[in-house]
């Protein structure tokens, strides 16, 4: 059964709402995992319409936060989501391992643009954050393939 694009990302979006209400909180040892960028990639996996796909990053992006201005860190984590969906359609790996790879390396270049001294400073924290956004992550992506095939994914459309 296909399900509709639009069901889908009405759902998307309001999950996205949802998880945005706890993006500050402190959750494991002082990790703050970013869960938006973490979320984001995960339905990368379930919208093969690229254009879709972007009017829902940029509808977190004005959930999240609606300024004049964006800062580099609003525009990283509205950037990468957008390059990964489509670096994640050559990726060669089974879906779910994909996702943690697409999560993993989202993570650590959110960082590297973002502010590359966190490396320096915490790198234990940033490896917990690696490992927590990639266990949210994995949950995201199989309770969200409860709902709707990711098979449908292997080809781009607008």
């Amino acid at each position: 059964m296909k399900s509709n694009i639009w069901v889908r990302f009405v759902v998307a979006a309001f999950v996205l709402v949802l998880i945005s209400l706890f993006q500050s909180a402190n959750i494991w040892a002082g990790v703050r995992p970013n869960l938006t960028l973490t979320l984001l990639l995960s339905l990368s996996f379930f919208f093969s319409s690229w254009l879709t796909y972007a009017v829902l990053v940029l509808f977190s992006g004005l959930w999240l936060r609606f300024t004049l201005i964006p800062d580099r860190s609003l525009i990283v984590c509205l950037t990468l989501p957008l390059i990964l969906f489509f670096i994640n359609r050559y990726l060669p790996w089974r879906p779910v391992i994909n996702n943690a790879f697409s999560i993993a390396l989202g993570t650590l270049l959110f960082y590297a643009i973002t502010d590359i001294h966190f490396f320096g400073f915490d790198v234990t924290a940033v490896f917990f954050e690696l490992v927590y956004n990639v266990i949210l992550g994995t949950v995201f992506f199989l309770v969200f393939g409860k709902f709707f095939r990711y098979e449908e994914t292997t080809r781009l459309t607008i």
